[in-house]
């Protein structure tokens, strides 16, 4: 579970973390994180499906649309409270 409760704003960089521990948790191969763009690419080709191992907490509304306009929303559960997001495990 990721808290995002306290974060403001979600730029890229944030964007492509979330994405990387994602991939860790299923053991895929990581983006080259020195590769700019192409980190940001590679979030593209994933599936839009919720992921089965990560969940997002309580993202600030401004987030929130960041995570609607790049299809994170589709990706990653998105819970409003920690009993939910583990029950969601």
């Amino acid at each position: 579970v990721i808290d995002l409760c306290d974060v403001h704003y979600l730029r890229s960089s944030g964007l492509v973390a979330i994405h990387t521990i994602a991939r860790l948790l299923t053991g895929q191969a990581l983006p080259d994180l020195e590769a700019g763009w192409s980190a940001i690419h590679a979030i593209e080709h994933e599936p839009r499906e919720a992921h089965p191992h990560l969940k997002l907490l309580s993202p600030q509304p401004p987030v929130e649309k960041v995570l609607t306009l790049t299809g994170f929303r589709q990706m990653f559960d998105i819970h409003a409270d920690l009993g939910a997001a583990l029950a969601a495990f």
